[in-house]
């Protein structure tokens, strides 16, 4: 497979053509399961990384792109057929300082973006994820219409994900159904600049549900950009980031296995983890919330009770996921999130999903 350093670079030395061009991408958010927290310069992680695709929390994003004669790219953005300008000027430098550099066609293009996500904006989930992985897959779709290539799906993938992590480093594994991993899993296998799909799955995972607590939809006191600025000179970073690799080796060993109890302790140690870190930076931040500890208590001693192999995991905030197999739903259902909505905690029902799909007309 050429390097995504090759393909961008023969791009630029290749005539195109330009045309007008229609495209449409749907593209899921992820929840990471050993969390990448801490980065260096152009979205580099410092640890390796592993989520799991979602399948009903995504954002769908349709892209117009018209020729014009101006030799500097125009952009709009639209959220919802609602001219969105502080998106809009993200996108903006993103296309400016990362994307452009790699394809200097767009520079002859007017972009049209309008985006809708499958979840209430006020869900409290990230969508940074699928927002920017939709927006890569568009900009990739395009880039294979204009130079008339015929990729392997697997680098049309590569590429996509390379262009996500510029804008978002999260949204480079959101380009992957099922589990993916992002960073160098050894000197010979990874990469720092795009995500990879874990092949070797255990079936018991393939169905796996996750309910989404919203225990707070409002905005994070502390951004998790600014959340990342202060790994840097954190006393505890070095330790973190091999605590973080040796989970994740662990982690794709526990995927192939089957090993769910294992599976468990590791998600639930990495949640505990982020919010350790945060909590002992250089200038100390709290995201979780008192419903979010009384979610986890609950979680606990249904398990504990009832034998029932349900995990719990945090993002960058103070919303818990609590991941299972399918066959338990129902009793999970039954037993234990009346407790949790009489919390007043909206549930958001997703599961595994297959990855993005490309919207035809």
């Amino acid at each position: 497979m050429n390097s995504t350093f090759e393909f961008f670079n023969k791009l630029k030395n290749q005539q195109i053509e330009l045309k007008d061009c229609k495209l449409q991408w749907q593209s899921p958010s992820n929840i990471a399961l050993v969390k990448y927290w801490g980065k260096k310069e152009i979205q580099i992680p410092e640890n390796l990384s592993i989520s799991m695709g979602l399948k009903n929390c995504f954002t769908q994003t349709q892209m117009v792109a018209k020729c014009h004669q101006q030799n500097k790219m125009a952009l709009e953005y639209f959220f919802s057929n609602e001219r969105h300008l502080l998106f809009e000027t993200k996108v903006m430098t993103f296309l400016n300082h990362h994307v452009l550099p790699l394809m200097p066609f767009l520079s002859k293009l007017s972009l049209t973006f309008n985006s809708s996500n499958s979840f209430p904006h006020s869900a409290g989930i990230a969508s940074s994820a699928s927002s920017m992985s939709a927006l890569a897959l568009c900009l990739m779709d395009l880039a294979t219409k204009l130079f008339n290539l015929n990729l392997p799906t697997a680098e049309f993938f590569q590429h996509a994900s390379y262009l996500a992590r510029l804008g978002s480093g999260s949204a480079c594994r959101s380009i992957y159904g099922g589990f993916s991993r992002w960073g160098e899993l050894n000197e010979n296998d990874g990469s720092n600049e795009y995500a990879l799909k874990i092949e070797k799955i255990h079936p018991l995972f393939m169905g796996l549900k996750d309910t989404i607590v919203i225990v707070d939809s409002g905005p994070k006191e502390v951004s998790s950009s600014n959340g990342h600025k202060l790994m840097a000179t954190h006393d505890y970073a070095d330790q973190r980031y091999q605590r973080a690799d040796k989970n994740a080796h662990f982690l794709i060993e526990v995927l192939e296995k089957g090993d769910m109890e294992n599976f468990g302790r590791i998600i639930e140690s990495e949640a505990f983890d982020l919010h350790g870190l945060m909590m002992s930076s250089s200038t100390p931040f709290i995201l979780l919330r008192p419903k979010t500890l009384e979610v986890i208590e609950l979680v606990k001693q249904y398990r504990n009770e009832n034998k029932t192999p349900i995990y719990f995991t945090l993002d960058a905030g103070p919303n818990v996921h609590l991941l299972y197999p399918p066959q338990f739903h129902s009793q999970i259902s039954q037993e234990l999130f009346s407790k949790i909505k009489s919390l007043d905690c909206p549930l958001i029902f997703d599961e595994i999903g297959n990855g993005p799909v490309k919207i035809d007309g």
